[in-house]
């Protein structure tokens, strides 16, 4: 009786260890879990990136505002009529 309650035991004790630190166990698992985690961040912030850019072609295709707009601030394009006083 003491020899199989050894054996049950053991064999307990074996499972056990295999489910929290074995392969596919409860740390791969919490590991998988951060993973996803980061993962969906990365997608979220690729998502609110994309939603910026569709807007910016909306105003290209609309009308020549937005493309003024970037000339001025990108390029430090001008009007004719215009002065420009750079201050620092």
């Amino acid at each position: 009786m003491r020899i199989l309650t050894a054996i049950l035991l053991g064999l307990v004790v074996y499972f056990q260890y295999q489910l929290w630190f074995g392969y596919n166990g409860y740390e791969d698992y919490r590991d998988s879990l951060k993973e996803v985690q980061a993962l969906r961040q990365k997608v979220s912030e690729k998502a609110e990136r994309n939603a910026q850019l569709k807007a910016q072609i909306a105003d290209f295709k609309e009308g020549s505002d937005a493309v003024e707009e970037i000339a001025r601030e990108e390029y430090g394009f001008k009007k004719s009529d215009e002065v420009f006083f750079h201050t620092q």
